[in-house]
């Protein structure tokens, strides 16, 4: 395999792995659809801008383990496609670093929307 001979190029590879993901893993389209509520709901409720990093991270920590998990599983399939129980070690243990990512970043969520929502919650009630 050629190695990238510039930015653009290492760019175009990076898009390129992001359309694949799109393409090919349910739970990309998952993880795409929970980002666009979760920015909207830290719109709607005007996060400041560390509950925006504390969220923006989380968002991070998903698809970067996403990412990986996709990368492991195609890597995988390509050194051993029948089924093999070292191979599925492999695999279910990248997806559970996506689930801890994922547990990790609603407990985040929580501890940054929960006390917006309840003041935004209580604003609508006294109003």
């Amino acid at each position: 395999m050629k190695k990238n001979e510039n930015f653009h190029a290492s760019l175009g590879n990076a898009v390129a792995g992001l359309s694949f993901m799109f393409k090919t893993q349910r739970n990309f389209k998952i993880h795409l659809a929970a980002t666009v509520i979760v920015i909207i709901t830290g719109i709607w409720l005007g996060c400041s801008l560390l509950e925006w990093v504390l969220i923006v991270f989380a968002i991070g920590l998903v698809w970067v383990t996403e990412a990986f998990n996709t990368a492991l599983e195609c890597f995988f399939d390509l050194i051993e496609p029948q089924e093999n129980r070292v191979v599925k070690a492999g695999k279910d243990t990248a997806a559970a670093a996506v689930l801890i990512a994922s547990i990790m970043s609603a407990i985040i969520g929580i501890f940054v929307y929960g006390p917006l929502l309840l003041k935004k919650i209580s604003e609508l009630f006294s109003s």
